[in-house]
């Protein structure tokens, strides 16, 4: 039933837990909308499709462990990307006191080549994604 879906996604996420239900059907939109992630699919019911976060277009699973991936190297990409644009500014701050002679050129210089690398690593996906086509 509709009510016990959304109840077992509760339980679990009162055990601190993440959820990510997978729904089609008109009866899934209560645990659908309860879940931290929702996943329905392309010929679903307009109300699965409509609560769900992701609509796989594939209508299957099997792009279901390629979608775990990429959101797992979104996480780490994002962590690495945000210690790459607050470094420069705390390295700069430490190198003002550090060298007398240190001037805004560094600075800058220090701030766009980390900038740099920050979107090089974001579009390390799609590198990856035409590595895997190849």
């Amino acid at each position: 039933m509709p009510e016990k879906k959304s109840e077992i996604v509760k339980k679990f996420q009162s055990q601190n837990k993440c959820v990510c239900f997978i729904g089609d059907g008109i009866n899934d939109t209560i645990a659908l909308n309860s879940a931290d992630v929702s996943i329905s699919f392309s010929g679903a019911s307009s109300a699965a499709s409509d609560s769900a976060h992701i609509v796989m277009l594939s209508g299957n699973f099997t792009n279901l462990a390629g979608l775990f991936e990429l959101s797992h190297d979104l996480m780490r990409d994002l962590k690495t990307n945000l210690v790459l644009s607050i470094s420069p500014a705390v390295m700069n701050i430490m190198l003002v006191f550090a060298l007398p002679n240190y001037s805004i050129l560094s600075a800058i210089l220090l701030k766009f080549s980390l900038r740099s690398l920050a979107i090089g690593n974001a579009m390390l996906p799609l590198i990856k994604k035409v590595d895997k086509k190849l």
